[in-house]
């Protein structure tokens, strides 16, 4: 849900809608698996609560059309979009059963391996100059 949220006078300016279905969420961790950049762009994935099961990462209109997707399917979770919305930092599970974070770069529609195991290598933040990634 959204809702309109005036800033500098610190109270809601209107009704709250809708912007997506079945959001991803770990109970245990109490985590939804979204991002927003600073320029408004939602990044989520959608499915069944804390279930392991291929994601395609996909733009979405706001009339929830698919308009494009990024990368290929995939066991993946914690999705960040760079505050600059050229990259995104997603955590992904491989066969051997650890996650690494993965960067895939929007503009050259390329994926690269950002971390390396053993162990899990979760939640992607991106520092606000788009130089480093805390996980």
């Amino acid at each position: 849900m959204v809702q309109p949220f005036d800033p500098e006078k610190v109270q809601i300016t209107g009704g709250a809608v809708p912007v997506a279905d079945q959001l991803d969420v770990f109970p245990s961790f109490s985590q939804g698996q979204f991002s927003v950049s600073w320029n408004g762009t939602l990044a989520y994935t959608s499915g069944t609560p804390g279930g392991v099961e291929w994601t395609q990462l996909s733009w979405v209109d706001r009339s929830g059309r698919i308009t494009g997707t990024v990368g290929i399917p995939a066991t993946a979770f914690g999705v960040r979009l760079s505050p600059d919305g050229a990259t995104v930092a997603v955590e992904q599970l491989d066969n051997a059963g650890t996650e690494d974070v993965w960067l895939h770069d929007l503009s050259r529609n390329t994926v690269s391996r950002f971390t390396f195991g053993p162990g899990f290598n979760l939640a992607p933040v991106w520092a606000p100059d788009n130089q480093r990634i805390v996980y």
